[in-house]
């Protein structure tokens, strides 16, 4: 997936790190990790805010697709391009 923003402005750097995140990426910095974390911790709750807002909203397709990203997020796993058993550590490469 490729990030519009710059990797320097703050949006950048959530969005690349929400999409770590999702594909189960370890920073090798200290501070990169501690970020990671952060965004593991609170990626959920603002991506089940946005399911809601959109949802009040009445749009049913950016409903549908923010909430496909939310699950993603939670499973941390990529909808439809992974197999579900991809999650268990023992069978990755």
């Amino acid at each position: 997936l490729r990030v519009l923003a710059d990797a320097t402005s703050a949006c950048g750097k959530a969005s690349i790190l929400l999409l770590a995140w999702i594909s189960r990426l370890q920073p090798e910095s200290f501070s990169l990790s501690s970020d990671l974390h952060y965004v593991g911790q609170n990626g959920g709750r603002i991506l089940r805010a946005m399911f809601e807002m959109v949802r009040c909203q009445g749009w049913p397709s950016t409903a549908q697709r923010v909430l496909s990203l939310c699950q993603a997020f939670e499973h941390r796993l990529w909808p439809r391009h992974h197999h579900p058993l991809a999650q268990l550590n023992m069978l990755k490469d």
